[in-house]
């Protein structure tokens, strides 16, 4: 089944990594640019620009930061909102560089890979491993609704979700074109369209 586009609105930049939801703004991270966006959901215009060298790809909002996968090799950066300054860098597994999404849950994390593989979720402190899903064909963005680890994969075209307690696939979606990051709002699914250079919206039915 393909979801349907329920809203659009430009990208800012040619090279769409990041997205996150803070309650009420998208931020939007560029790899070209090198710049992470405020973005108004309904017009697309540019609130505030925060610089962030070497964005890489996947960006969230938690406990008021912003946290940026960036830097070589990729790391996760903790960027304060209110004027981007850098708060702390998370040195990443050995297979840094084939980190994808991220999605921050308080005192944990889960990372998605570049390619196909496994989600896995840590703790911070001492990157304890908690947990594996998948494998899945690629995870760029990541986002948890419930009990539902949702994630989109740019290689397969799909957004799909895992029950965290299971580890099993229990839904998937077609999305148009290569969706790398994602978000939610509380009532739509944001992606990121790489080849419309745009940010779109989605309905998950019964949501």
């Amino acid at each position: 089944m393909r979801l349907a586009l329920e809203h659009t609105i430009p990208s800012p930049g040619k090279h769409l990594c990041g997205l996150a939801w803070d309650g009420r703004h998208l931020w939007y991270s560029d790899g070209d640019t090198h710049t992470i966006y405020q973005l108004d959901p309904n017009s697309g215009r540019i609130n505030r620009k925060l610089a962030c060298p070497d964005v890489r790809t996947s960006l969230c909002c938690e406990s008021g930061f912003l946290w940026q996968i960036a830097g070589r090799p990729k790391r996760i950066r903790k960027i304060d909102p209110s004027d981007g300054e850098v708060k702390d860098e998370i040195s990443l597994s050995s297979n840094a560089e084939r980190v994808c999404g991220l999605l921050v849950d308080g005192k944990t994390y889960w990372i998605g890979p570049e390619q196909e593989q496994w989600i896995t979720h840590h703790r911070f402190e001492a990157q304890e491993l908690l947990g594996r899903y998948g494998p899945v064909p690629s995870g760029d963005g990541l986002d948890l609704i419930g009990d539902r680890l949702w994630y989109t994969s740019h290689r397969a075209g799909i957004l799909a979700a895992v029950d965290i307690h299971s580890g099993k696939e229990i839904a998937r979606f077609e999305l148009p074109g290569l969706p790398t990051d994602m978000c939610f709002d509380g009532e739509r699914i944001w992606f990121n369209h790489f080849p419309a250079q745009e940010i779109c919206a989605v309905r998950l039915p019964g949501i």
